[in-house]
């Protein structure tokens, strides 16, 4: 399937990996497995959209919004979108906050650099204190 989605860092990452073949209906089934992903998380996941094997425009855009968008997500941490070029940014940053939440959305070149982000979220997360 062209976006799959997995949970990485002991289920703290929920990594989307969207190539540049995908088709409108590859969206339903990564949105009902996120769903069901953050619903039964017990913590904080933070979700990582890379988009760097993909085509960015504005379908992918608003496709990547869908799949996030909708109905809160439980348990949502920061967003990190890796490979928006950044003229695109511009333009990506509206989209992707038009489904009505205010969680943090982060841009990043590289998928190293989003992670290396999100660990230091996870690092210091009050469950993770106990």
């Amino acid at each position: 399937m062209p976006i799959n989605v997995e949970l990485i860092e002991n289920g703290h990452i929920l990594w989307f990996q969207i190539d540049g073949s995908w088709k409108p209906e590859d969206i339903a089934p990564a949105k009902e497995k996120t769903q069901r992903i953050f619903r039964a998380a017990q913590h904080r996941v933070h979700p990582m959209i890379d988009l760097s094997h993909a085509s960015v425009n504005l379908p992918l855009l608003k496709a990547s919004n869908e799949v996030l968008g909708g109905e809160a997500l439980p348990n949502v941490g920061q967003i990190a979108v890796v490979g928006v070029p950044f003229l695109i940014r511009i333009v990506a940053e509206p989209i992707l906050r038009s489904s009505g939440n205010n969680d943090p959305l982060n841009f990043f070149n590289n998928v190293e650099d989003a992670r290396r982000f999100l660990r230091k979220h996870i690092n210091d997360s009050p469950s993770r204190q106990a």
